[in-house]
């Protein structure tokens, strides 16, 4: 049978312990999955278990010898990873190998066939995982292995990752800088007020990648119709220009008004709704509907329910 969106998580992501006042804890995910749950019932999405992906397959994009380094650091099971932001407990490397088969097996699975879309539930998030360094909650970068089993089991040549979370996708940007199979577009906060300091707008790739980074910085208390304007203007035509074979979105929701990590960015519902919808018709018209949704960052819990219940509408 054909689903139409495939929605994946597993229960061991929870086991990935940050602690009780860390914002990226198990909690934030829980009411959406309660409703994924409910929604799937009735028979309105298919929920699948995701798989673990090899150390193999992340070692495509991170260096080996960080993979065992995540992996010894879980196995002594408390500490930190390269900096503050990186709490590891005994269930941290296989949330984190969770999260990275999420997005790889959602990419074999609308490339075979099985879906037209497929939307990632995942922690920890991944966008700004580096090569060989975690940071900013990240381990292994999910969007940007997804993008790289793309590239090397299905021979694409020209994918596009879009990233509307707050914090600039350095880890993803950094991760292809340099190759023009993937296009990456990010709308996030001013680098000058927003960690981690990086994306701005004269960050366009170097090398054959030139020209295939596109920042699109967001001043501090940027309104809702100036942030909708620019995602129509700017980032919709970019990709489509690019004419990608294959969509993935580093969906994070931290810049919505209610979130408590990011108050230089306070948007509604409506732009994240606005760009659901025209991220849905944009892959339809260019890459045959093929599009990989993958959770980022966001720390309310209730808007992380309301708005991921909203990809389930808006792109299922």
């Amino acid at each position: 049978m054909l689903w139409f969106m495939r929605i994946y998580l597993h229960s061991a992501m929870m086991d990935h312990d940050t602690g009780p006042a860390h914002p990226e804890r198990p909690d934030r995910l829980r009411s959406l999955w309660r409703d994924l749950e409910t929604a799937a019932l009735l028979g309105e999405i298919e929920l699948v278990q995701a798989r673990e992906a090899e150390p193999e397959e992340i070692a495509l994009l991170h260096d080996p010898g960080y993979v065992e380094e995540v992996d010894h650091a879980s196995r002594i099971g408390h500490g930190l990873l390269h900096s503050e932001d990186n709490p590891v407990s005994p269930g941290t490397f296989r949330a984190a190998r969770l999260a990275a088969g999420a997005a790889i097996q959602a990419a074999d699975d609308v490339m075979e066939g099985r879906s037209k879309r497929a939307f990632g539930v995942v922690r920890p998030p991944g966008h700004h995982a580096r090569r060989s360094r975690a940071m900013g909650f990240c381990f292994f970068n999910n969007v940007a292995l997804a993008a790289q089993r793309l590239r090397t089991r299905w021979n694409l040549k020209k994918i596009a990752i879009l990233d509307w979370d707050a914090h600039h996708g350095n880890g993803t940007q950094e991760l292809f800088y340099t190759t023009p199979d993937v296009l990456f577009v990010s709308l996030h906060g001013d680098p000058k007020l927003t960690w981690p300091g990086t994306g701005f707008a004269h960050e366009r790739g170097m090398g054959d990648g030139e020209g295939f980074t596109l920042n699109l910085p967001m001043p501090g208390g940027v309104t809702d119709a100036v942030y909708q304007r620019l995602f129509m203007e700017k980032v919709l035509p970019a990709i489509e220009d690019y004419h990608p074979e294959f969509l993935l979105v580093s969906c994070g929701f931290d810049p919505h008004k209610e979130d408590p990590l990011v108050p230089n960015l306070s948007l509604g519902d409506e732009p994240f709704i606005r760009m659901m919808e025209e991220t849905s018709v944009l892959a339809q018209r260019c890459c045959a509907g093929r599009c990989i949704i993958v959770l980022e960052g966001g720390y309310n819990p209730e808007v992380i329910q309301r708005l991921g219940m909203e990809v389930v509408r808006r792109m299922g």
